[in-house]
């Protein structure tokens, strides 16, 4: 009984190291805000359709423009200053009478290449050049299907016709 007893005791402790272990392995979130003037009351002058700014972006070039939150069927990461904006062309779900689709923002009934066509990503980064940790919906009244305008700095990706924008100004429209 006595050598039951210790080989018992042996376990637990072996347990609770181990887990000790796990928990101190974690990794830690960082938590970061966006930057102060990133959510503009007026919406920046010159916006273009995303359809516009993906024939000729030119990298590195200010841009501003127009659309609305979708695109996707999570068109912003709840976890990351990153968000999908489509052109006001590409059709979505809550325009389609009678449709009852649960996500209407994903434009689901449209081709990927469609999609693919009229979307752009828009990333808020911090001065690592990192989209901050930090989700763009809540109290910046960013949400699917709203639509915004946003300034900032064209980049392009060697290759293909993705554009992300690293915005400095968001306006929501009401």
């Amino acid at each position: 009984m006595k050598k039951a007893i210790v080989v018992f005791g042996a376990l637990m402790v072996a347990a609770m190291i181990g887990a000790c272990e796990k928990q101190a392995a974690a990794p830690q979130t960082k938590s970061e805000s966006l930057p102060a003037g990133l959510i503009v009351n007026a919406p920046p002058t010159g916006a273009v359709d995303v359809v516009a700014l993906k024939k000729s972006p030119q990298d590195g070039s200010t841009v501003v423009v127009k659309g609305k939150v979708a695109g996707l069927q999570e068109p912003m990461s709840s976890n990351r200053a990153i968000l999908t904006l489509a052109d006001s062309s590409l059709p979505t779900c809550d325009a389609t009478p009678g449709d009852k689709c649960e996500t209407p923002w994903d434009a689901c009934c449209e081709p990927a290449a469609e999609i693919a066509a009229k979307t752009i990503s828009v990333q808020v980064v911090g001065p690592d050049g990192r989209p901050l940790q930090v989700g763009l919906g809540g109290s910046t009244g960013i949400a699917p299907l709203k639509n915004l305008v946003v300034a900032g700095t064209a980049k392009t990706l060697a290759g293909s016709n993705a554009v992300v924008i690293q915005a400095t100004q968001i306006y929501v429209a009401p």
